[in-house]
């Protein structure tokens, strides 16, 4: 076997060398047809404020959530009566939508958490496939689905439901019995109006 000459191997490296810079340059100098990230995120957010925009603002969304939970508490009740649902105080929440719209503040849409409702008693383990298929099918109605068991123990019970709209409703009990609804994302009634922007800031 012969020994390739220094010279050979020397051009060899620096033709691949040649050859590796022209497809950095040309990748560079593609006109932001592909490396253009803010021209990518641009259009992503404005896709997303569609997608919002047709939807029900944010009153709107928690106005109807807020009536599934109730109706769903009323037929609880009929079947159960002793366990009796009352609202904890301060457990309204808003805030932005996360990490799916990290390109829209909170100013233009938010995500809620209604008031968490509550029964100072568990519901027992006979009685517990009975309130499962309530808030199953009473939720459905309103296009919740595909319920996960996060918890199925004697004296343990926790499951959580979602819909097409990114709403999680959990439901659970132990010592208490919980109920609550966090919405998904939902454009501000402001913001709604406009046709998913704000108008702009007056001048000062």
């Amino acid at each position: 076997m012969r020994d390739r000459p220094v010279g050979d191997a020397k051009g060899t490296v620096g033709g691949l060398v040649a050859v590796l810079l022209l497809l950095f340059a040309t990748a560079c100098d593609d006109g932001g047809e592909y490396f253009d990230e803010g021209n990518m995120d641009s259009t992503s957010n404005e896709q997303k404020l569609q997608e919002l925009a047709s939807r029900p603002d944010s009153q709107q969304a928690a106005s109807t959530y807020k009536l599934l939970q109730e109706d769903i508490v009323n037929q609880l009740q009929q079947k159960m009566p002793d366990i009796v649902f009352v609202e904890v105080p301060n457990t309204v929440r808003s805030r932005g939508c996360g990490v799916e719209y990290s390109g829209i503040d909170e100013r233009t849409a938010v995500s809620q958490t209604l008031g968490r409702l509550k029964a100072d008693r568990s519901i027992s383990d006979d009685l517990w496939p009975q309130a499962f298929q309530v808030v199953q099918e009473v939720s459905a109605q309103q296009g919740f689905a595909n319920p996960q068991v996060l918890k199925d123990q004697p004296g343990d019970h926790d499951i959580v439901l979602s819909d097409a709209k990114g709403a999680r409703l959990s439901f659970g009990t132990a010592v208490n019995s919980v109920l609550s609804i966090t919405t998904g994302c939902h454009l501000t009634p402001l913001a709604h109006k406009n046709g998913g922007s704000l108008p702009p800031s007056p001048p000062g």
